[in-house]
């Protein structure tokens, strides 16, 4: 069987052992045959085109915090699986501009409050947490506090895509598929770029006080 240096054969126990995936929580995990590393967009691109060329199954993971299985490969007998990380290399900022910030995907939230502090921006709303690479917080969806505010997904402006043949695509807002690929759980490709369009620069005075249900529902209400 043919070999390149992006998909080698590996099969010792220790290897294994480093190939195992686990999710932040500990309650879902998997060995693929394979984990890739790639720098820079034409290599997964490349691992992408040659699993489909010989029927392997590929899935692409962020830090794990999903509490599901969603990012994980299944053990099959006849074909191999493979994982690609891209927060280890591909996790850098591309630019900053016009109150937008475009990213690759593998770069966690952290990451990003930290360049957009330094311009004096921010991200409109957060989580509790900033672990999480862009890429998977697009992929799931994952939202921040007000009620007033959307998803991750609602700020993005563009982004570029690998589709499960390897083909590189760009979809831009108000495209015919932006809404079917941007919450796409890692099931139609790999984002590699992220366009989001950012804020201002603000800081937030938290009050915290008990509160009954009743009068919860109440402040709620439009």
């Amino acid at each position: 069987e043919n070999k390149t240096y992006l998909i080698e054969q590996k099969d010792t126990k220790s290897e294994e052992e480093t190939r195992r995936f686990k999710n932040w929580a500990n309650i879902e995990s998997c060995t693929p045959d394979e984990v890739h590393y790639p720098k820079n967009e034409e290599e997964i691109a490349k691992i992408i085109k040659e699993c489909y060329s010989k029927g392997h199954l590929v899935k692409v993971f962020g830090t794990g915090h999903s509490p599901n299985d969603a990012a994980m490969t299944k053990t099959t007998s006849h074909t191999r699986t493979h994982m690609i990380d891209l927060k280890i290399h591909y996790n850098h900022l591309i630019s900053i501009k016009n109150k937008q910030i475009t990213v690759e995907s593998g770069a966690t939230l952290n990451m990003v409050n930290g360049w957009l502090e330094k311009a004096n921006l921010a991200l409109p709303s957060l989580g509790s947490i900033s672990e999480q690479t862009i890429g998977g917080i697009m992929a799931t969806a994952t939202h921040g506090t007000g009620i007033q505010f959307g998803n991750f997904c609602s700020i993005v402006e563009s982004f570029r895509m690998i589709d499960g043949k390897g083909n590189i695509i760009r979809v831009k807002k108000n495209d015919t598929l932006f809404n079917g690929l941007i919450c796409s759980l890692g099931a139609v490709g790999v984002m590699t770029e992220i366009t989001l369009n950012v804020v201002d620069a603000f800081k937030i005075h938290a009050k915290q006080k008990p509160m009954s249900y009743g009068d919860l529902m109440k402040r709620l209400q439009p």
